[in-house]
């Protein structure tokens, strides 16, 4: 069980990122100006209409006789010219992978998508304040588009936003426009569909397996769930009972017989009966200090497989966080500190830093004998205000560290004590 929640904690923290991830790129997506990231800031779509001669084409039949065998026979207008577009291996998509081949519609002859070409047609799409810069033709995978499967030609202009047009090498096809804007939103993009690869595609490795991470954090929290309730750690307060438990000390003297809340563990239930026992981890079973002997021995945890030997566990020994008081006869009790209960009153609180805030309480009654090392547990009250003040109970132990961790209404705060 102990790898189960190992394993669900770190999960939970890779999953915690990514939401975060998320968030942050969302709330970008709503802000963000969706001409602009598209690449559109320099791009001209309009265009003037095409005046083509129907009766001086060629017949496309004397094109095809030329060509390799072709699935299909377009034809298109480039730079207001028409032209043949066969194509001789089609995907489904026009940026999957596709063999074209291009033919003069008045002459007949086959021709290419040079850089010259590509520049004019390039040209053509732009309507910004630059001139045209570095003309390149680029093999799959293009970095600005990376659904691209086809060579393109990227023309760069200078302009204030560093604008680059893609032409398709093969049937001169405007594959898109890029830009400062575009690619900054990539980026967003990329994080939020986990594009970690720059695939183009949300449909990735990553969220595949990030997928399994979070069926895998659904079923083992599920897991742990039905463990806490096999072991009777989820404790319904309306349901709860009390039952008498006889308290003894490491010398098998009697100390007291109390009744106990069954929706309580026993660190706490002890607790409210001014019986305090060292606990530095505030009851998380890590830090082992909360030693009991239990009669009779309830069945382990996890928690406290890691602090006793298989010996002491079957002499019955546990950690007072990790259990209740249901069918709990008698308890020993080896490390009882001399704290007592002292009531407090928030009279100041301050940041210190963005994450830490120091709290400075005015104790009611007489001053504490407060030795260095020593530390608090502080019990809040539920709406219990004096004169705009918060009322609170802290039990004083001599031992620990200077500094206090307290849990407030509002946040984890860091308290200096004074």
């Amino acid at each position: 069980m102990q790898w189960i929640r190992s394993i669900h904690k770190w999960t939970s923290l890779v999953v915690g990122v990514q939401f975060m991830l998320w968030l942050g790129s969302g709330f970008y997506f709503n802000l963000m100006d969706h001409h602009k990231v598209g690449g559109h800031t320099y791009r001209a779509h309009a265009h003037d209409q095409v005046q083509i001669d129907s009766s001086a084409l060629v017949e496309p039949r004397s094109v095809l006789e030329k060509a390799e065998p072709s699935v299909s026979l377009k034809q298109i207008a480039l730079l207001g010219q028409p032209y043949y577009l066969l194509t001789h291996k089609r995907g489904l998509y026009p940026y999957f992978e596709n063999e074209y081949s291009l033919f003069d519609a008045y002459r007949g002859n086959e021709v290419s998508i040079d850089a010259a070409f590509a520049t004019r047609l390039a040209k053509q799409s732009y309507n910004g304040p630059g001139s045209v810069g570095e003309v390149t033709l680029l093999q799959p995978p293009l970095e600005d588009f990376p659904k691209q499967k086809n060579a393109a030609w990227r023309v760069n202009f200078n302009d204030d936003i560093q604008t680059s047009v893609y032409i398709e090498a093969g049937s001169g096809r405007v594959v898109g426009h890029s830009d400062a804007h575009k690619r900054f939103a990539d980026i967003f993009f990329m994080l939020h569909f986990m594009d970690y690869g720059n695939e183009g595609s949300f449909n990735n490795i990553q969220i595949i397996l990030f997928a399994f991470v979070t069926l895998w954090l659904s079923l083992s929290g599920l897991i742990w769930t039905l463990d806490l309730i096999r072991r009777g750690q989820y404790k319904v307060a309306l349901l709860s009972k009390r039952t008498s438990v006889k308290i003894f000390d490491h010398e098998q003297q009697l100390l007291d017989q109390l009744e106990l809340s069954t929706a309580t563990n026993l660190l706490d239930g002890l607790a409210g009966h001014d019986i305090s026992l060292p606990s530095t981890c505030g009851g998380g079973g890590t830090c082992g200090r909360c030693k009991v002997l239990i009669n009779p021995a309830p069945k382990a945890t996890s928690a406290d497989q890691q602090h006793f030997s298989q010996a002491e566990l079957a002499q019955g020994f546990r950690l007072a966080c990790q259990h209740f008081s249901d069918d709990v006869q008698d308890m020993t009790l080896f490390d009882v500190t001399d704290a007592k209960k002292v009531e407090l009153t928030l009279v100041g609180s301050e940041f210190v830093t963005p994450d830490i805030k120091e709290l400075r309480f005015k104790v009611q009654g007489p001053p504490l004998a407060y030795k260095a090392g020593a530390f608090m547990r502080f019990f809040i009250p539920k709406g219990k205000y004096r004169q705009g003040r918060t009322i609170f109970q802290a039990i004083t132990k001599p031992i620990g560290t200077r500094k206090i961790i307290a849990s407030t209404p509002e946040r984890l705060a860091h308290v200096t004590t004074h």
